[in-house]
Parts: C-alpha cells; structure tokens; sequence
C-alpha cells in the first residue's frame, strides 16, 4: 500500500497527481492545495486517465497524518523550505521530490539537506532530463575523452520561461560528465528582470554561457524553435533532439541516423520516478545535493549580474 502525497497542484503539480495516479504501486493519493481553480484542473486531469486511486483534496498540510512514501512539492520556490518542514511536522515521510527552482538562498537548502539527513530522509530534485532515455544513451555514446560542446535553443521569448527552466540544461550538461565545476557566464542576459506569469516572481531574457574545467561548454539561447531543442557536439558526432519529437538524430557521417525514442512528458516521468523510489529506493533524478551544487553557481551569477540579493525565481 503505497501513498503519495502531493503538496502544490497547479500545472506542474496537476501533472505529479496524474502520474501518481497511473503508478500501479501507488493505492492512495492526498493533495494538498488551497487554490480552487487547481484543484478542479487536478480533478480533470485524473478524468483523463483510467485509474482506481483514492485521491483526497485538503487545503491544509495540517490535515495530514500517518506515514507516506513519496511527498512532491510542486508549489512556488519562495514557500517550498516551509511547507517541507510543515509536512515534517505532521507526517513521517520516506522520501521527498521537489521541484525546481528548490529555494531562493544556499541556507535553504544547507538547512533542508542537513533536516533530511538527519531523519534518513532521501530527496530528489525534478530536473527531468536525466530520467530520459534518449539522454541517457548519449551519456553512455559519447566520448569520454573529447570536448563536449552542447547548445540548448529554447522558443523565442515569450514562450519560455528561461529563469526557471535553464536549470534543466545546466543540469543536463553536468549529468553528461558527472561534473559539476561550472562556470557560468551570464553577459548575454538582458540588463534588467521582468516579472514571471508566476505572480510575485521574476524572470530573464537572453543568453547563457556555462563551461566545466573539462573544457565543455553549454550555450542556452533563444532560436526559431518550436520547443526546447539540443545539439550535442563532439569531433565528430552530433546529436539533436528536440523535446516535441519521438526520435532524435545521429549524424556521425553520411547516412544520418534517426533513433527512436518517445519523449515523456511530466506524467509519465512521475510514474516512472515512483516506481523506482518504491520498488528500488532510488531515482532517476539528480539528488538535492547535487542540485544544490548547480543552483549555488547559479544563484552566485544571477546576484552578480542583476545586483540583487535574493534570487526571486521559481
């Protein structure tokens, strides 16, 4: 009998609820969320899957108790180190995912990693790519021994949220080398933040730099592209993938190569994530300390270059 419990259930979260429901192992869902509006779209997307969950809606964290296996926090980053604690408060829990942007400061998450070691507690963060088949058949094609260089072209602004999803490429370039020397440049941003559709929150424009002491590099750039697309690079071998496609291509020489692969969208993942955290006691995903180890360099690039103290993206 496994439980889920999902806190914050808005488009990302809806999505977790989904998945959850999908998962075989899983007998009962509780959500929490205080929104109407997002828990009727959490009702309707479980409407679209044949499921024999029971799913519970409680506005409350307080209106928790007992044990739960998987707790997903998909709510805003400027709230998510609370509502962990709260949900420690009330229930015993197993293992936590989290969604990204996790917190807005290091002591967050210093704070959140040493509570969670303390209690044997295992924790993930939601940086999809990794649980990807198609990522993980580059990581295990390319060459050890050559530069990496790897672009990340993302729909022209406004259709992409670049302050909250270029984590996913960043991490994405670590996971390749397992490296997490970055060093991020961030001179080809806009001088100046603009608010986010997520209300109270900020976002950026432009271009983004990364490099690792290997010598790779990552370019995350805004393109006529219909949907965040990657091109992989080594001497002599390129792949591209684009996260709308069910394939991706190998050019390596003449003829190119269409590989099938099936992208998963977020509900599908989710399935897969609990899965594996139940029946194995790991994860596809990067762990909250190696997130944390992108997120401090990000968080240190991000100050310097708009002049802030407080990273305020989700």
């Amino acid at each position: 009998m496994v439980r889920v419990v999902v806190v914050g259930c808005g488009g990302i979260g809806s999505r977790h609820v989904q998945g959850a429901a999908k998962c075989p192992e899983v007998s009962q869902i509780d959500c929490v969320e205080i929104s109407e509006d997002n828990i009727s779209l959490s009702k309707s997307r479980l409407k679209e899957i044949d499921h024999d969950k029971k799913v519970n809606f409680y506005r409350q964290i307080t209106d928790l108790t007992g044990n739960v296996d998987v707790c997903i926090i998909a709510t805003p980053s400027g709230v998510r180190k609370k509502v962990l604690l709260d949900v420690l408060e009330q229930v015993t829990v197993r293992s936590f995912i989290l969604e990204k942007i996790v917190f807005q400061e290091e002591e967050e998450f210093e704070l959140i990693i040493e509570t969670l070691a303390s209690r044997g507690i295992k924790c993930w963060v939601n940086c999809y790519s990794r649980a990807e088949e198609r990522y993980k058949y580059i990581k295990d094609n390319i060459s050890k021994n050559e530069i990496l260089k790897m672009e990340a072209a993302y729909p022209n602004p406004p259709n992409f949220n670049l302050a909250s999803s270029a984590i996913h490429s960043i991490d994405l370039f670590c996971y390749f080398r397992d490296n997490y020397q970055l060093d991020l440049d961030l001179s080809g941003l806009e001088d100046t933040l603009i608010s986010s559709k997520h209300v109270g929150y900020s976002e950026f424009r432009g271009t983004i730099k990364a490099k690792n002491n290997l010598g790779d590099s990552l370019v995350i750039m805004p393109a006529p592209v219909d949907s965040l697309t990657y091109t992989i690079r080594s001497e002599d071998t390129e792949y591209v993938c684009s996260e709308n496609k069910d394939y991706f291509t190998l050019n390596s020489g003449t003829p190119k190569a269409v590989i099938e692969s099936k992208f998963l969208w977020q509900n599908s993942l989710t399935n897969l994530y609990i899965n594996d955290i139940v029946n194995n006691n790991k994860c596809a995903l990067p762990t909250l300390e190696e997130s944390f180890k992108i997120h401090r360099v990000m968080f240190e690039s991000i100050r310097k270059h708009f002049g802030i103290k407080r990273v305020n993206i989700t």
